[in-house]
């Protein structure tokens, strides 16, 4: 038995078929790459962000324990004055 030559069953209805094909999955490679550098930036977004926040928290905390020293200065100061005018009175 011979076999059918491929060449002859190749149609131009068969040819358009296989660029369509492949225009279809050239867009879905260019989507996939697109997609990709995105959730990049998205990741890199999120990098920057979090250091952020994290020197955000420490400015924060550092703020709180200067703020708290003030106040226990300040009562200290309150508390010897008193005390001082309670000895001497």
């Amino acid at each position: 038995m011979s076999r059918p030559c491929l060449a002859r069953s190749w149609t131009w209805s068969s040819s358009l078929s296989v660029l369509r094909v492949t225009e279809r999955v050239y867009v879905l490679l260019l989507s996939f790459s697109k997609q990709r550098e995105e959730i990049a930036e998205l990741r890199q977004e999120c990098s920057d962000l979090r250091q952020s926040n994290q020197t955000l928290e420490r400015q924060v905390k550092e703020g709180i324990v200067a703020a708290v020293c003030v106040i226990h200065a300040s009562i200290s100061t309150q508390q010897r004055k008193a005390n001082w005018w309670a000895a001497n009175a």
